[in-house]
């Protein structure tokens, strides 16, 4: 069965969405909720990308961004920030800090993005 067929086709799923709300989640000893502006979300999705998919830093795709001169690392870079960008843009931002451990307000301050 396909993804198509359980959920009856794309009357359901829309060709294109657009994300309006990101909640960039932060342990801290404090429970807070800041709104924050897209170039800022934009600067902590690109630490969190390089993070977790350090491409650029893989020896295999510097080996042949050098070796192959079509293959431009830097405009590969260059294309995650502009995706980024792209659905970034019409976004509320949002940064949540809480200790998950110790306090249970992030559930209320996510409620409260949610129901804005």
């Amino acid at each position: 069965i396909t993804p198509k067929q359980l959920l009856g086709g794309r009357s359901i799923i829309k060709n294109k969405s657009e994300i309006k709300k990101i909640c960039l989640l932060e342990i801290s000893n404090k429970s807070e909720l800041l709104k924050i502006n897209t170039e800022q979300a934009i600067s902590k999705l690109m630490i969190i990308n390089r993070k977790l998919l350090p491409y650029f830093m893989e020896r295999t795709i510097l080996a042949a961004s050098y070796m192959d001169d079509s293959f431009n690392l830097h405009n590969l870079m260059q294309k995650e920030e502009m995706i980024l960008r792209s659905f970034v843009k019409k976004a509320d931002c949002y940064i949540l800090r809480d200790n998950p451990l110790t306090s249970f307000r992030y559930k209320k301050h996510l409620k409260s993005i949610i129901n804005e």
